[in-house]
């Protein structure tokens, strides 16, 4: 517990105890589920590393889109909804994705809608992905600098992402890459039952279907974006 603490802080650390426990003992059932929401200054200038990664947008007749240990129907319901996949290959070989939606993004992990404000100046980036194979490479460095150049290129001015509390080395990487923590989400589970909590309009949201998910306002304030170090 002490090695828990640790690393993720008291608070977070209760929570992730209490969340495994009440998983477990309900078969699922009951889920506790933490986010933070990030902002990412874009990248927008090449290192020249990794030069014999590519890094191209994909669609569905590409097989390594579906490389990950994500579910088919699930990559399919994110470029149904307009999401756009960056994916890394090396001679044909998958070493990761990354995920980008503009202004908002149907979350699929809890019934959620995320709205980024102002529209037109934000995307959104989730599920950040390299192979295990890839990890000590620079698939991960190639994938942010391709879509942080596409972005630009778009007038976006940073990306958003959520980050699981729980998740101490994707919080890290993304935190080595600029990204500032912005705000918060708690989501409490029970069976159709979902309460969200958090730093975001409506801040206390009670729903048991999808036709009844909150719609979530993520107002991203720059000054916070440009003062990140």
């Amino acid at each position: 517990m002490r090695t828990l603490i640790s690393k993720l802080g008291f608070i977070n650390a209760v929570l992730f105890v209490i969340q495994r426990i009440l998983f477990r003992i309900s078969a699922g059932h009951i889920r506790l589920v933490k986010y933070y929401i990030y902002g990412q200054p874009l990248i927008t200038h090449r290192s020249g590393r990794g030069k014999k990664i590519s890094i191209t947008p994909a669609m569905a007749d590409n097989d390594n889109i579906f490389a990950a240990p994500r579910r088919r129907e699930m990559i399919l319901a994110r470029l149904e909804q307009g999401s756009q996949c960056l994916l890394a290959e090396k001679e044909g070989e998958f070493l990761g994705f990354l995920w980008l939606k503009r202004d908002d993004y149907q979350e699929d992990e809890v019934r959620c809608h995320y709205l980024l404000l102002p529209k037109g100046n934000y995307a959104w980036d989730y599920d950040v992905y390299v192979a295990p194979t890839a990890r000590l490479g620079y698939a991960f460095l190639r994938l942010w600098e391709e879509a942080g150049e596409r972005l630009a290129e778009q007038g976006i001015k940073a990306t958003i992402s959520r980050i699981d509390a729980f998740n101490t080395h994707s919080l890290r990487s993304h935190e080595r890459l600029g990204a500032r923590r912005l705000g918060w989400l708690q989501f409490i589970c029970i069976g159709r039952y979902q309460l969200m909590l958090g730093s975001y309009a409506p801040y206390i949201h009670l729903s048991c279907s999808a036709a009844n998910e909150p719609a979530v306002q993520v107002h991203v304030d720059p000054d916070k974006l440009q003062n990140t170090g």
